[in-house]
């Protein structure tokens, strides 16, 4: 089940897309503050209410534009407007309330927007940042991987700022305590992390006294640069599953690999703000996940002692969650998988520039961007017998969950052929008889 990065999708040799995601996870950082401020203002609300307005304001961040930024122009009459739209029963909150705490929360975030950007793009926080209460960005290539060379290990994991790496070698095992750095070098973006020490105080006691330099070359490879000048190239190991996602009923299915057999698997429904968390062994011949969980509502913790299991069958597209705790997990609940064709894939052709997609609440979201910058949306439903993502009528969508219908189309196919090859039809003529489109992770 485990494989090397020669065998998998590269995740990280197109580095331009990668770090173009960095507006993305400091807006997500502006969320959570926008969230956490407004919440921590209502402290004393009744237990209802302040659910009421979590909820509520969980939902807000969600309807946010395609260009994260733009939410930093929002004012009062804009956030009430959306607020408007919130079709969920209110019984102790008022939306009005709502707005005000948003809003105040939302103007004193805004101040510090340009300085969060400035600082993300070079992942630079300083510990005056630290002690105020902003986050680093973890750089997620060193956060929780795993590495190899014939019997030698690499792990690396973030940790309070700096990263840790421990390499083992038989008996022997050798710690570093790190700090993130990137850079141009001329016409190279070097990705690296420096030994600052060992982070225990044994520094005398290893050789090399935690100096080293760990750095990604053009293959995705990562360079042990020691301080005897030797370099030693280690290959990652990626599980395949840390990079699915199953799906059913608004609830997502996403597992994380710790090493050997043990993982973390994390059952998220975010519309009722409900995580489950659970600790597992995995048996490789009945492809089962066993262990025992957590349940969090809101963040309050409901029960940590619940013994539960996880079942792969048909090619891991699905997965049964059982949890002794749960009436709907009780007997099994079935989990399918997100197909990664259309998630984590793009896909191209002479005329078109790129096909790519998302998934949301059961239905797959496809965008079609033509070299003549024509851009084509499709809401889409998936056969899976057929491997065919079909439109759906966009008068049928909720305005509330997908904008305004019209931006999509209806008359839309995407056919997996094989693994290499996507088909896309359009009778409206668009696509003339259809074109066949190659994916772009290779």
């Amino acid at each position: 089940m485990i494989s090397s990065a020669a065998d998998k999708p590269d995740i990280i040799s197109k580095r331009k897309g990668f770090f173009m995601k960095k507006q993305i996870v400091i807006f997500l950082l502006l969320g959570v503050m926008l969230l956490s401020a407004a919440v921590a203002e209502t402290a004393e609300t009744p237990a209802l209410g302040e659910r009421e307005k979590q909820a509520a304001i969980n939902w807000l961040i969600a309807q946010v534009p395609g260009e994260p930024w733009q939410v930093l122009t929002w004012d009062r009459d804009t956030i009430l407007a959306k607020l408007n739209t919130y079709d969920v029963s209110l019984q102790d909150a008022v939306k009005e309330e709502i707005a005000d705490e948003v809003t105040r929360a939302h103007d004193s975030i805004s101040a510090f927007a340009a300085h969060l950007m400035d600082a993300a793009a070079n992942r630079q926080f300083s510990e005056e940042d630290w002690e105020e209460g902003f986050s680093y960005e973890i750089a997620n290539i060193f956060n929780g991987t795993f590495w190899k060379n014939g019997d030698m290990q690499l792990q690396s994991w973030f940790q309070d700022g700096d990263y840790k790496v421990v390499i083992t070698d038989g008996d022997t095992e050798r710690i570093y305590l790190c700090e993130y750095d990137e850079r141009e070098d001329g016409d190279e973006f070097v990705i690296r992390l420096i030994g600052i020490g060992t982070g225990d105080g044994a520094e005398s006691e290893q050789d090399d006294h935690g100096i080293a330099t760990f750095q990604l070359n053009d293959e995705g490879n990562l360079i042990w640069q020691r301080a005897n000048g030797e370099n030693v190239e280690f290959t990652q190991i990626i599980d395949p599953l840390t990079m699915l996602t199953w799906y059913t009923d608004s609830k997502y299915l996403n597992i994380e690999w710790y090493g050997n057999l043990d993982y973390r698997i994390v059952v998220d429904s975010g519309v009722e703000g409900i995580i489950w968390t659970y600790s597992c062994t995995l048996n490789e011949e009945t492809n089962t996940f066993s262990g025992t969980g957590r349940k969090e509502v809101f963040g309050d913790l409901a029960y940590d002692d619940a013994e539960a299991s996880f079942v792969l069958s048909e090619d891991k597209t699905f997965i049964a969650w059982t949890d002794d705790h749960e009436t709907a997990a009780a007997d099994g609940l079935t989990f399918e998988i997100v197909e990664p064709a259309f998630t984590q894939t793009e896909w191209f052709a002479r005329e078109v520039m790129a096909v790519f997609g998302y998934f949301t609440e059961g239905q797959y979201i496809m965008t079609v961007m033509m070299k003549d910058d024509t851009e084509y949306s499709y809401v889409c439903d998936y056969d899976r017998e057929t491997g065919t993502l079909r439109a759906v009528d966009p008068a049928t969508l909720n305005p509330e969950e997908f904008g305004e219908p019209e931006r999509f189309k209806s008359t839309a196919t995407f056919t997996l052929e094989d693994e290499d090859h996507l088909i896309w039809r359009d009778d409206s003529g668009v696509s003339g008889e259809g074109i066949v489109l190659e994916h772009t992770n290779d």
